[in-house]
């Protein structure tokens, strides 16, 4: 878990500002997949510390103790494998399609990126250099936000809160940015950074707190990867498209997360429903 979300707060933080893109998510997803590995060694091995943490301290240990104990742990193991299993199949679906969408944006992300930057700087009327500070305050205020929301423990009913709150955020945003004007630019960097601190860390949270429930982690894990999918992958080619017309793009990012929004809306009412 401290891999995923360290990958993310990377993924805020560093992608906006570093050149070198592809290193930048090759490093995001090297950190996704070892925090996912972390969660597999401590499904598998957390029983069999325990088992040892709790054996009671003796001179002398009778043989049907050992057998006795070595049950318990094969038993204990077994139980381990099946919940890892289930642990696979709720979060394999979040963190593989995430982690291809991140792979297949990589080579075409320079160019997205450029083009962003000076889409956006035309309809702003501002420096390219201008543009890229503000991305950087979306950027900075996205990471406090995870940063400060990884720190603390939150129900599942208010995570749900706190991530459609942060949907919502980017929602707005994306109405600012629709309907452009130069006096909103920091206003839609900040919104849109502070819901994306409020979505990811809130959903990292939500996605394991449904583990294993009749809900099930892979219905929140697919919303969320519709919308890096759709996100990465179709904007770029919706940009080549409208030929650096941003405003068809933003039309293009708010369809997108009102349709997330929708999705995390109906995952929601299933829950409570339950």
């Amino acid at each position: 878990m401290a891999g995923m979300i360290a990958g993310e707060m990377l993924a805020v933080l560093l992608l906006p500002i570093n050149s070198d893109v592809v290193s930048s998510y090759e490093l995001v997803i090297g950190l996704q997949i070892f925090g996912f590995l972390c969660i597999i060694f401590y499904s598998f091995y957390s029983p069999y510390f325990e088992s040892h943490q709790q054996l009671p301290l003796k001179t002398e240990i009778i043989a049907s103790d050992i057998a006795e104990n070595q049950q318990q742990q094969v038993i204990s193991f077994k139980q381990s494998l099946k919940n890892t299993i289930i642990q696979i199949k709720s979060l394999s679906i979040w963190y593989w399609f995430m982690a291809i969408s991140r792979i297949l944006c990589t080579a075409s992300s320079k160019v997205y990126d450029s083009r962003s930057v000076n889409s956006l700087a035309s309809i702003f009327g501002l420096e390219t250099s201008t543009v890229k500070r503000n991305i950087v305050y979306q950027s900075a205020s996205a990471g406090i936000i995870l940063v400060l929301l990884s720190l603390i423990q939150f129900k599942v009913k208010k995570i749900q809160h706190i991530a459609f709150t942060g949907q919502l955020l980017i929602v707005l945003s994306m109405l600012f940015f629709i309907f452009g004007n130069k006096n909103y630019l920091l206003a839609i960097c900040l919104t849109t950074g502070i819901g994306l601190g409020l979505s990811i860390s809130t959903t990292n949270s939500l996605i394991v707190d449904l583990a294993g429930q009749k809900l099930g982690a892979s219905a929140v894990g697919f919303v969320y990867s519709f919308r890096f999918l759709a996100i990465t992958i179709l904007t770029p080619i919706a940009q080549s498209i409208a030929n650096h017309n941003q405003r068809n793009n933003g039309w293009l990012y708010f369809a997108l997360q009102v349709i997330s929004i929708i999705f995390l809306g109906v995952t929601i009412v299933m829950k409570i429903g339950m």
